[in-house]
């Protein structure tokens, strides 16, 4: 005695799975053609992409707040400025000397003046000496 539940069906394959014994060879010409049109439309798409890309980048700068308050994490973001550890290790390379206008949670803090005034001094002037590496001893 057999269960009814346990009886599938016969299961056809949809034709699209079945495939040719012998299916032969396309020709060469067509895959090259194939291969310029996919190459000429994917160069196009990557003009566009580099276009939206700028516009991006446009639409980004118009919409991004400027800051009001720095800490040093953000001041080390900043392209001209030390590094991170420099900041935190010498006060004197920190806006103002190191003397925060304030605190935001309990990260010194400095306002946007004090920072414009800083990135200034840090700017590089055309008729000042280059810089050493080397300590004076």
């Amino acid at each position: 005695m057999t269960n009814p539940y346990l009886e599938l069906p016969p299961v056809s394959a949809p034709s699209s799975w079945i495939r040719p014994l012998n299916p032969g060879r396309r020709k060469r010409a067509d895959h090259v053609g194939a291969l310029e049109d996919l190459t000429a439309a994917v160069s196009s798409l990557s003009s566009r992409v580099g276009e939206l890309a700028a516009e991006v980048a446009e639409l980004r700068a118009k919409v991004a707040p400027s800051r009001e308050v720095y800490t040093l994490h953000d001041l080390a973001e900043l392209p001209e400025s030390p590094s991170l550890k420099s900041l935190q290790n010498r006060r004197e390379l920190q806006p103002n000397g190191g003397q925060a206008d304030g605190f935001r949670g309990s990260q010194k803090a400095w306002y946007r003046a004090t920072v414009e005034a800083w990135r200034r001094e840090l700017a590089p002037r055309p008729d000042a000496p280059a810089a050493t590496l080397k300590k004076a001893v």
